[in-house]
């Protein structure tokens, strides 16, 4: 049977429009993207907004935080069909710390292996774990490689094994294993994160996993306690290190803690150029969580500012008050932005500064990569208008392909 050469081009565009098509299913994303009170001294957590619960998600549509269908595993469909009667214990902020120090270094780097230091996790002077409790573009990336080089089995981000890079792990998120033990209401809110093998947590916050409704197509985001938020404001990033500052004590009452610090204006500043939104993933956690009383508008830089000041400020003066309260923890602070942030974190771990010093990244060249990366893997092609376009390109191509009359229809 002989082809001619027209014959195998049509062939070939429309493979090619449906192998588009297909892309773009595979592409969309399931997750690794007005309040109740206000006090102007400080903000206090009265209740959590719930979203109504969507009487179609009965069960059966993946209510869970698991990638599947609820249907295709027991467990999960016993989970999921118990969402309802479940309650997980939302442990609002209000505690906080000793202190032993202070942390520096905006840089957010690179793992490199190819230098010693003198010292390693022998001479460490505190005990594990290690759990960074401050905000993310607050060094995460640098305290995890002071770690990990000094031989610390140490993970940021991801989970749920050791990295080698700050930037490298997976394929699941530190964020998306603490939910799901929230949700099954485990007591330890670490169990199966790496609770029996990571030494240093440097990174636990993460983005709430995004959810499709099945029959309108709805995004929504998962909540604390498994249920999906269908009409809340937006996507939100999940701070275990605030909203659930108990939990993570009772998983390890005796960790040492860093609360890792910048000048707050240099830290509003890195948080609204992050590229990804990553104030209104704040704001929208923070309203949702039943802290704020409204999302200020985009252009209201001022209040933009203000809004992210109190969040950040109020944050550190928890986690001091719950230290003091819980003396069984010590807590090092360090303030990034200091030369010598090395040298508290060597004195205070007993380690060697050097392995801060040798940190060295163009950290403009990351932010463009991840904020581009982010919003590549957040986008929603088959609930575009690019999605619906290229449907009606490859049906009219097919009937072309095919004879078919379309002025029949």
């Amino acid at each position: 049977m002989v082809f001619s050469v027209r014959f195998m081009e049509r062939i070939i565009v429309g493979c090619f429009f449906i192998w588009l098509m297909l892309l773009g299913k595979s592409l969309r994303h399931q997750g690794p993207s007005s309040y109740t009170g206000w006090d102007k001294k400080k903000f206090q957590r009265i209740h959590p907004r719930k979203a109504p619960y969507s009487p179609n998600d009965n069960g059966n549509n993946n209510n869970d935080d698991d990638g599947d269908n609820d249907n295709a595993n027991p467990v999960d469909r016993q989970h999921s069909n118990s969402i309802h009667s479940q309650s997980v214990q939302n442990n609002g902020p209000g505690s906080p710390a000793i202190d032993l120090g202070r942390h520096s270094s905006s840089q957010e780097s690179n793992y490199s292996g190819d230098i010693t230091y003198k010292s390693s996790k022998s001479n460490l002077k505190l005990p594990l774990p290690i759990i960074v409790m401050g905000f993310p573009k607050a060094g995460t990336s640098s305290i995890f490689a002071f770690f990990q080089r000094q031989g610390f089995r140490s993970q940021h981000w991801y989970c749920c094994n050791a990295q080698i890079s700050p930037q490298k792990g997976g394929p699941d998120l530190m964020a998306g294993c603490m939910m799901k033990n929230l949700r099954r209401n485990h007591t330890n809110i670490f169990q199966g994160c790496g609770n029996d093998h990571i030494e240093v947590f440097s990174e636990i916050n993460g983005p709430r996993k995004k959810k499709y409704h099945p029959l309108t197509g709805k995004v929504g985001f998962l909540q604390d306690d498994g249920t999906v938020d269908y009409v809340g404001p937006g996507s939100r990033i999940f701070l275990p290190q605030h909203f659930h500052i108990d939990r993570v004590h009772n998983a390890y009452p005796n960790a040492t803690w860093i609360l890792n610090l910048r000048d707050v204006d240099s830290w509003t500043t890195s948080v609204m150029e992050w590229g990804d939104d990553l104030q209104n993933k704040f704001f929208n956690e923070y309203y949702m969580q039943g802290v704020v009383p409204h999302i200020p508008p985009h252009n209201d830089t001022d209040a933009v500012n203000d809004l992210l000041r109190r969040i950040y400020e109020e944050h550190h003066d928890m986690v001091r008050d719950f230290v003091r309260r819980h003396p069984s923890h010590t807590l090092v602070e360090v303030n990034i932005m200091d030369e010598n942030a090395g040298n508290v974190l060597g004195d205070a771990f007993g380690l060697d500064p050097q392995a801060w010093d040798n940190i060295n990244v163009n950290k403009k060249r990351k932010q463009d990569y991840t904020s581009w990366k982010y919003k590549f893997d957040e986008f929603d092609l088959e609930n575009s208008p690019i999605w619906t376009l290229l449907f009606v390109c490859t049906t009219v191509y097919l009937c072309w392909f095919l004879g078919v009359d379309l002025s029949l229809y």
